[in-house]
């Protein structure tokens, strides 16, 4: 009964291993890196840039193949290998896209708010919010895919919803303390550098933990299913 019990894994603890994976292994871990090597500094060159870029989409992508390959086992899915490359193929190109989006794109939307009188940080939040949300969503439109049986866009929608979300909330708990993106000393301190990490880490962790949630659910209901056609 002992072994037993010690060789089964408890599900909550194999949930946050999952979501520890697209957290650290695809977030902390690549982006610590690239800015330990000093390759995204303002002065950093192009080859710099693309170094961080190739260290950050490598990690990326291992960490979404990381929290697949647990989120399928956790759910009892034989197609572990499958959502473990359709996580990775998804994640990591996804959070490359987002970031150029918004890198390329922050000045063009800057200069269009300030005709309009928005504050700096209204228009981070505009920016990150949806591209969390489109991370998130193709991420598990992707999962949903791969197990071939899930609810593929609830899979996506939940998880994107809660995941931009958390990070709006961690932006606006931030601002309150004082950390505001744009505000004064902003430059200074790399408000908006922290501000942002931070978010995606609560982001992330969010977006997984629902997307761990919709899968257990739909696996609940559909052995329920089982048992009454049974």
């Amino acid at each position: 009964m002992t072994a037993d019990r010690a060789e089964a894994p408890h599900p909550g603890r194999t949930a946050v291993a999952a979501v520890g994976w697209l957290v650290f292994g695809g977030i902390i871990i690549p982006f610590s890196l690239a800015f330990l090597l000093g390759l995204t500094g303002l002065e950093s060159s192009p080859f710099e840039y693309l170094m961080a870029g190739l260290i950050v989409v490598t990690g990326a992508c291992l960490g979404g193949r990381g929290f697949g390959r647990r989120l399928a086992r956790i759910n009892g899915s034989p197609e572990v290998r499958r959502v473990g490359r359709a996580a990775a193929a998804s994640y990591g190109p996804a959070v490359i896209v987002a970031g150029l989006v918004l890198g390329f794109g922050e000045p063009a939307a800057f200069r269009a708010t300030q005709s309009l009188g928005l504050p700096i940080h209204v228009l981070f939040q505009m920016m990150f919010v949806p591209a969390v949300f489109l991370v998130v969503a193709v991420t598990g439109l992707a999962i949903g895919h791969a197990l071939r049986h899930s609810p593929a866009r609830e899979v996506a929608l939940k998880p994107g919803a809660v995941a931009a979300l958390g990070f709006l909330l961690s932006t606006l708990i931030q601002d309150l303390l004082g950390r505001r993106v744009g505000g004064p000393g902003a430059a200074a301190t790399a408000t908006m550098v922290t501000v942002a990490f931070s978010g995606a880490l609560v982001a992330a962790a969010a977006g997984g933990a629902m997307m761990h949630l919709v899968l257990h659910q739909h696996a609940v209901s559909g052995i329920a299913g089982e048992s009454d056609r049974g």
